[in-house]
């Protein structure tokens, strides 16, 4: 009886971790709209996707004419995304 108890126990204790184990998928933002009052230039939306990106920890890298690479790293993942915008709208895909 005892050794089934144990058994049981260490079934429900790996079925709860295994839950922790599943997996997102991944969703990649299209011409999503900026919505902002007054005017702004290419460089204050480039200003306020590497600030709200550097708030969530990611490092942004400017490679291109409204293009960003944001990445980020945490405990032993790496996730790296390509964003790409204008005045009117930006795209964020995964890229690795």
């Amino acid at each position: 009886m005892k050794r089934l108890t144990v058994l049981l126990t260490a079934a429900l204790v790996s079925a709860v971790f295994m839950m922790g184990c599943r997996t997102a998928p991944v969703i990649n933002i299209e011409q999503s709209e900026i919505v902002v009052d007054g005017k702004y230039t290419l460089e204050n939306v480039k200003k306020a996707i590497i600030r709200a990106g550097a708030g969530l920890g990611w490092q942004m890298k400017t490679v291109g004419s409204n293009k960003l690479v944001g990445t980020l790293h945490l405990r032993k993942h790496m996730a790296k995304v390509e964003i790409t915008y204008n005045k009117k709208s930006y795209s964020i895909n995964y890229k690795d």
